[in-house]
């Protein structure tokens, strides 16, 4: 899990986004918060991502795959 989580505040137990959906979502939506890496028993086990850094995410990637298709 240390390579995904690029520090600690990303970090979040299922049971803190139960608790705080509203409060995670609006620092997401604002831009706050970049990502949220959901952990259940100490390990990774999804990403919520803001659409901003979704967006970048998949341009990078068609960047890429046009670069590898010449």
């Amino acid at each position: 899990m240390g390579a995904l989580v690029r520090n600690s505040s990303e970090l979040i137990s299922v049971t803190e986004i139960s608790r705080n959906t509203k409060q995670i979502v609006s620092e997401l939506e604002e831009g706050t918060r970049g990502r949220c890496i959901l952990a259940r028993s100490s390990k990774a086990v999804a990403v919520i991502l803001n659409v901003e850094e979704y967006e970048r995410m998949q341009d990078e990637l068609e960047a890429l795959r046009a670069a590898q298709t010449g």
